[in-house]
């Protein structure tokens, strides 16, 4: 049985009041498994495996910037089966191709500034807008980010950091490039995810610098706890032959190893998540049979498709999952098999964005999607969201995330059952100010993410709009 929980059950309110302000607009769904085996399960269990398929580490590849090689980069890791994530700025690019042959795309702000030069709504503008700029042109989420030049830590201003950590958050992005960020900065807030890196060099790589680095980590793997994931990078500058034939020695060196999994760091991203978040309940245990409970986040919250890989403590002769028999394997007396999300649950198959840099309350929509939204700022302190449904069948499971700069407190996700076709709605929010004055400065970016079902298949409309500039003093 699957069940639309954020709307029928009460177990999900008890649920998100313990998250914290990201998660909790989190939407979760609920999942029975069945196992059936010839012994006892009177001490049986499931848990979550760390890693998808039970692997011992995922492997990964980041690389920086629209850079025209990572074409070809692309097309080395496709010829060894090695997945990857091009990190983008909001640039004229074929963000689509980089989307093939098992890699993806992370967001590297808009401009590819150092962060900390600016204030806060000018960072906040940075982060936010790359991330339904980059979507609207795949069709794609975006959960991960990259920081420029590294920055994101300033000893003149020693808040930042956590202002930035509370801004990704806000956005929606739950796993950093930059592990020194997500250990000093993150404390207290939403699972964010990471990987150790290892570059064996932008323009000349070193099969010697990449195996001495490699083994560090193989040797001691106490890292594995917090972020089991090994990344290569950083930027695709080779420009010799040898410097190429030199990375593709390396990848062919260490392909197809049966212990790794190798993924789009998007895709690890959405797996941790789910492994931080997943709730596991026994229902019933009878002599040769267990029943159990598994809540976990829609892909579209957690930004991938990924399946989740769970572990049985015995041999099973039979799983099914939602009364359907599912393929398992049996390793050294456990069982393991996967939980895939259900459709109503994957993430959008479409995505639009809708920007009124002027905010304009008169809606100016190029139709893309069937929801078609439009959001602005009324007497400079109301946030005016109207949404039109343009389809001839009725949208359904609509969640409206409001994502807003520091200078204003968090907002929870809205709720609509449904929109008729033809529909118009308007939702007017109070934008409720911080107390903090260096939040303020600048010219304020607001963003809405509207998640929906348009007859059972999922897509996601963003709406944008600006407020009024308020000029720092002395500035």
């Amino acid at each position: 049985m699957i069940t639309y929980l954020r709307f029928t059950t009460i177990a999900l309110f008890l649920l998100v009041l313990s998250a914290a302000a990201s998660d909790i607009d989190n939407s979760y769904y609920t999942t029975e498994v069945i196992i059936k085996t010839k012994s006892e399960t009177k001490h049986a269990s499931l848990m979550a495996c760390p890693v998808y398929d039970n692997k011992n580490i995922a492997f990964s590849m980041r690389w920086d910037d629209c850079n025209k090689n990572n074409f070809k980069m692309q097309d080395l890791m496709f010829k060894y089966g090695i997945s990857g994530t091009f990190y983008m700025n909001g640039r004229n690019y074929d963000f689509r191709k980089a989307c093939e042959k098992g890699t993806d795309i992370g967001s590297h702000s808009m401009t590819h500034p150092r962060l900390t030069n600016f204030n806060n709504n000018q960072i906040f503008w940075e982060v936010a807008e790359i991330k339904p700029y980059l979507e609207s042109r795949t069709d794609k989420p975006v959960n991960s980010y990259c920081f420029s030049y590294g920055n994101y830590s300033d000893k003149a201003n020693k808040t930042v950091g956590y202002d930035i950590a509370e801004m990704l958050q806000r956005i929606g992005y739950h796993h950093n490039a930059y592990l020194g960020f997500i250990m000093k900065y993150t404390k207290g807030k939403d699972s964010v995810s990471g990987y150790r890196q290892i570059s064996p060099g932008d323009r000349n790589p070193s099969m010697a610098k990449f195996e001495k680095e490699l083994n560090k980590l193989l040797n001691n793997q106490y890292w594995k706890k917090d972020n089991p994931n090994i990344s290569i990078g950083v930027h695709v500058w080779m420009k010799t032959p040898d410097a190429w034939k030199n990375m593709e020695g390396i990848l062919k060196k260490y392909s197809k190893r049966q212990d790794w999994w190798y993924c789009t760091q998007t895709d690890y991203a959405a797996y941790r998540k789910m492994f931080k978040l997943v709730k596991i309940s026994n229902i019933s245990k009878k002599a040769n049979q267990v029943e159990y409970k598994i809540i976990l986040p829609y892909a579209s919250d957690v930004g991938s498709n990924q399946p989740l890989t769970l572990c049985y403590s015995g041999n099973a002769i039979e799983v099914l999952v939602n009364g359907k028999q599912v393929k398992f394997k049996s390793e050294s007396g456990k069982t393991f098999f996967d939980i895939i999300p259900p459709s109503f649950a994957e993430v959008p198959k479409l995505i639009s964005y809708e920007t009124n840099p002027q905010n304009n309350p008169t809606p100016n929509i190029r139709k893309k999607t069937a929801l078609q939204p439009w959001l602005y700022i009324k007497d400079n302190g109301y946030l005016v969201l109207s949404m039109k449904n343009s389809s001839p069948g009725k949208l359904t499971n609509i969640k409206v995330k409001y994502i807003i700069p520091l200078m204003y407190k968090h907002k929870k996700a809205a709720i609509i059952s449904e929109m008729p076709p033809g529909a118009n709605k308007i939702i007017t929010e109070n934008l409720v100010l911080n107390n903090r004055n260096s939040d303020k400065y600048g010219t304020p970016f607001l963003l809405c993410q509207v998640d929906y079902l348009n007859n059972g298949t999922p897509e996601r409309a963003y709406a944008s709009t600006y407020g009024k500039k308020i000029p720092q003093p002395g500035k």
